[in-house]
């Protein structure tokens, strides 16, 4: 609720457009993650512009998000975090923060672990700072609709994330945790009735938060669930 008491809605429009996850012969846990949406006080609340598909392996050691995010929308952000870098900058904003929310320890995480006041905030500078830098990550490849396409991916921590722009319509976003990254087929979803909620009517807001999640809110196992990775540890301690 915000200070003049306004709630979002609880209900938000259904997905319009196609959606990407991997491929549903893939015999791991799946779950919608989350849907990105604009919400604006005293105005319609307009179609998702994103969504978040988590997949989780077998043996519950590794993970992958997809997300889908609309080409036209992310190219009208603001930026998205990453000032004076455009719309792949806003789009490399994306999966940075992602893989910096996910690279935290959990709340299992050891007392003696190190602490600086601004934890947070040196994280999501570093997280800003390498999206506007998305031109240096390494190219590497990644199956999807299909065919092999280069993706710019960018390893912090113990887990990897980036995006490809190689569709007319859409940003492909992904986020893996002890998976190799050209292992696992990314394919346009007839549905998302494997995902266990139906996108392509209106979304309960409430359904999004899937038992067992931790923050930040995906079935994708965290790299680091109990200490700091030595990377982490190297930023929150230099000056």
């Amino acid at each position: 609720m915000t200070k003049t008491g306004w709630r979002p809605p609880r209900f938000v429009p259904a997905v319009d457009f196609t959606i990407y996850g991997v491929e549903p012969s893939w015999p791991g846990r799946r779950a919608v993650d989350g849907v990105a949406c604009s919400f604006r006080p005293g105005s319609p609340t307009d179609p998702p512009y994103g969504v978040w598909l988590g997949h989780r392996s077998e043996d519950g050691l590794g993970g992958l998000r997809v997300g889908t995010f609309r080409r036209d929308a992310m190219d009208r952000l603001p930026d998205a975090g990453a000032p004076q870098g455009g719309p792949l900058a806003a789009v490399a904003a994306v999966a940075t923060s992602a893989l910096v929310d996910i690279t935290i320890p959990g709340p299992g995480a050891r007392a003696d672990e190190p602490r600086t006041p601004d934890l947070i905030d040196r994280l999501v500078r570093h997280a800003h700072s390498s999206a506007r830098h998305y031109a240096d990550w390494p190219r590497e490849n990644i199956l999807l609709s299909g065919r092999t396409v280069a993706a710019k991916l960018w390893r912090f921590a113990g887990a990897w994330a980036g995006f490809a722009d190689a569709l007319p319509d859409a940003y492909i976003v992904v986020l893996g945790v002890n998976l190799d990254a050209a292992g696992l087929p990314i394919v346009p979803l007839a549905g998302t009735a494997q995902y266990g909620l139906d996108l392509a009517a209106p979304i309960d807001r409430r359904q999004l938060m899937v038992p067992g999640m931790d923050p930040p809110h995906t079935i994708v196992p965290r790299p680091n669930p109990t200490a700091y990775h030595p990377e982490q540890i190297q930023l929150l301690l230099s000056d």
